[in-house]
């Protein structure tokens, strides 16, 4: 009786997705293509949103657009036919295609899409003689420094057959953006490598490809993008095809980030100023002169001894004759000049005009440029003493969008910055983790 009831439940729940199926596309006049170009466009959109930063929900996308491509080539013959005159079955099909094209659009959790896409296709597109192309297992970032074997993921049911040779070519055309899609309608894109390489490993479910380094170009400081053209023969009625697909893959670059730090040092140096006492003046007119002539000390500073000079203006008489004057070494603190004038009633008396000139060293400090540039690398931490207050730094990630930061930090994720201590701690994440995987 258990049996009984747990039949009927089930073929009611069969009988309303047949029934929802009708219901969705009973009033719809669409042709498939319009639909499937409707669906297609609507993944590019939400594509778009998207940038290299975020390779897991590209992936997801790329799956996606490859079932849409591929559901557009299993109808084929009724490509031109209003979905409400479709079967039933392929009614079904296009439900759950939106379906799944709806949730991409919300904020579902893509490795969960990504398994609802698998069945999808095994439920309607592992069936056909039709060769169906359902994703890449390979790195989505390719290499220069080394070979890389791509693997295509799907239904090849003549993949035993000694006449079937599926190719790849790699061109530097079409989207910078990590999509996958089949062009049924064969879009012209241009193939700059002159080789074409084959399939080292077929069969039914699985074809695997090598592609060499000498086809991929490292930048050192932004994303390189290369489209490989993947071409999979087939035939329908009697007549050979082949259905063109392309992998847009992107190339890490040698360094995810610059870092140039404009750093304003404040430096302590000597100053020296120079001064100059007043004229003074000593004539012995009337007898013999000695007088001493001192330096006031400064209120900030202290005279160069080196630097105090007697500079004569005007004198009359002979030096050493009818005038002199000697430096007084006692107290450098308060240097001094004794100067003797001599009185010669008969004759020249000594007669002298003077100033006294000094420099005086003080500390101050000056602003001094101390500017870095450097170039991080994948998986890598520096650090970056900042000596003053006075810095700005200029963060330009491979993927463009400089960013001015003043005395604040940025996460993003091509690069972890912080200040602390008066230092910047730059960090960037290893290539394998920024990529991101499905748990």
């Amino acid at each position: 009786m258990k049996k009984f009831i747990f039949c009927i439940v089930i073929c009611i729940y069969l009988l309303s997705t047949t029934l929802s199926a009708q219901t969705s596309f009973y009033q719809n006049k669409q042709t498939v293509n319009e639909f499937l170009d409707k669906l297609a466009a609507n993944t590019q959109q939400c594509l778009n949103q998207y940038n290299i930063t975020e390779p897991e929900r590209l992936r997801i996308g790329a799956i996606l657009s490859t079932a849409i491509s591929n559901s557009r080539l299993l109808l084929t013959k009724a490509k031109y036919k209003k979905i409400n005159a479709l079967s039933v079955e392929k009614q079904q099909l296009l439900t759950d295609l939106q379906y799944l094209v709806n949730t991409f659009k919300g904020d579902l959790h893509t490795c969960s899409l990504r398994s609802e896409i698998q069945n999808f296709t095994n439920q309607h597109l592992q069936s056909s003689d039709i060769p169906m192309f359902v994703r890449s297992v390979s790195p989505v970032f390719l290499s220069s420094e080394q070979n890389t074997s791509v693997v295509l993921i799907g239904h090849f049911p003549n993949a035993k057959s000694n006449a079937y040779h599926p190719v790849a070519s790699v061109t530097d055309e079409g989207s910078q953006l990590l999509v996958v899609g089949s062009s049924i309608s064969g879009n012209n894109y241009r193939t700059n490598s002159k080789d074409h390489f084959y399939a080292r490993v077929k069969n039914k479910k699985a074809l695997m490809f090598t592609l060499p380094k000498t086809e991929f170009t490292t930048h050192e400081n932004y994303f390189n993008f290369v489209n490989v053209k993947f071409e999979l023969p087939y035939v329908v009625d009697g007549e050979q095809h082949r259905a063109p697909y392309y992998v847009t893959f992107a190339i890490p670059p040698k360094y995810p980030a610059t870092l140039d730090v404009e750093c304003t040092d404040i430096k302590k140096v000597n100053n020296r100023l120079k001064r100059s006492t007043k004229t003074f003046t000593q004539h012995a007119t009337n007898g013999d002169m000695t007088e001493k002539y001192c330096l006031d000390s400064p209120t900030k500073g202290k005279i160069d001894s080196e630097s105090i000079e007697l500079v004569v203006k005007w004198s009359e008489g002979e030096k050493d004759e009818h005038w002199s004057y000697y430096q007084n070494t006692a107290s450098t603190d308060t240097p001094c000049f004794t100067v003797e004038t001599i009185h010669d009633p008969n004759g020249t008396s000594g007669k002298l005009n003077f100033t006294i000139k000094y420099e005086v060293q003080m500390q101050g400090t000056v602003k001094v440029d101390n500017n870095k540039s450097l170039n991080l690398k994948w998986g890598e931490t520096k650090t970056i003493p900042l000596s003053s207050k006075d810095w700005e730094l200029t963060y330009t990630p491979s993927l463009g969008e400089m960013k001015i930061l003043d005395n604040e930090g940025v996460i993003s994720p091509l690069t972890n910055i912080k200040v602390k201590d008066k230092m910047l701690i730059v960090t960037t994440p290893k290539l394998a983790s920024f990529l991101g995987h499905c748990e």
